[in-house]
């Protein structure tokens, strides 16, 4: 009897998980809409191509262990990206963007920012584009926007809306 209330259980976590998956991707999709226009057009699981957001859980998977907290989830969702899109610019307008992209984030600095916090995030940024390059050079789709939800005990929802493939 144990073992069908343990799988009744898992059944229902299951559910709430879609439910909740379901429900974050509706509130992602009206974000889009709004932010890019009523044009764009939004799919689930299309037949034989990945999910981006399924394609960047496997791109920061050596980095998953990092994050302890939803803020830092977010954040690492959010240098991945920025580090995806950067990787799918040619060489030359790469380096370039990261420069612009530093020197401003130390312009925005509401306070001084640490030498070696700028390093640490540059460096990742560049590890993250030598995983892009190497691991998912095939995937040219770029990222337009992503959304992180907090599932509670039960992680989190990343929903991705990206060009398609060419």
């Amino acid at each position: 009897m144990a073992k069908k209330s343990k799988e009744f259980s898992e059944l229902v976590r299951q559910q709430k998980r879609e439910k909740a998956s379901n429900r974050s991707f509706e509130k992602f999709q009206r974000s889009v809409k709004r932010d890019f226009g009523t044009d764009i057009q939004m799919m689930t699981g299309q037949d034989g191509i990945a999910k981006m957001s399924d394609v960047l859980k496997d791109f920061v998977s050596p980095y998953a262990d990092i994050p302890q907290n939803m803020q830092e989830i977010r954040h690492l969702i959010e240098t991945a990206v920025t580090a995806w899109d950067l990787a799918l610019m040619p060489e030359g307008e790469r380096i370039i963007m990261l420069d612009k992209i530093f020197v401003s984030m130390i312009k925005k600095a509401k306070k001084s920012i640490d030498k070696e916090d700028i390093a640490t995030s540059r460096a990742l940024i560049e590890d993250l584009i030598d995983r892009k390059l190497k691991y998912f050079a095939d995937n040219q789709r770029r990222v337009i926007d992503f959304q992180v939800e907090d599932l509670g005990q039960d992680g989190y929802h990343l929903s991705v809306a990206s060009t398609m493939p060419q």
